[in-house]
């Protein structure tokens, strides 16, 4: 259970991170587990979706999504449901098998 504890918090740190840098605005962290699956949702107000960039080597930043994909089984973004505010939920999934 360490390596799913030590994943699931890569991946909500590099997701409040994005918000952080490239939004401005608050964020909402909601988890949730079943017997097979942590899901991590960040929301915001950004109605903007994340941009998988080609990071420079030469520069700190700009490898956050290339880390979630790597550790996630699925990630994805969706517009806000059900309100009249703009914004954006960031997901992903990881899976506790093994």
């Amino acid at each position: 259970m360490s390596q799913h504890a030590d994943d699931a918090v890569l991946v909500i740190t590099e997701l409040i991170e994005n918000v952080t840098r490239h939004t401005g605005s608050a964020c909402e962290l909601r988890l949730a587990l079943d017997d097979s699956i942590i899901l991590i949702e960040v929301t915001d107000r950004s109605p903007e979706p994340p941009v998988h960039r080609v990071p420079d080597l030469r520069t700190p930043g700009g490898r956050g999504l290339h880390i979630i994909a790597a550790v996630a089984q699925r990630w994805g973004c969706r517009p806000v449901p059900h309100t009249d505010q703009p914004g954006k939920v960031v997901w992903a999934e990881l899976e506790l098998s093994g």
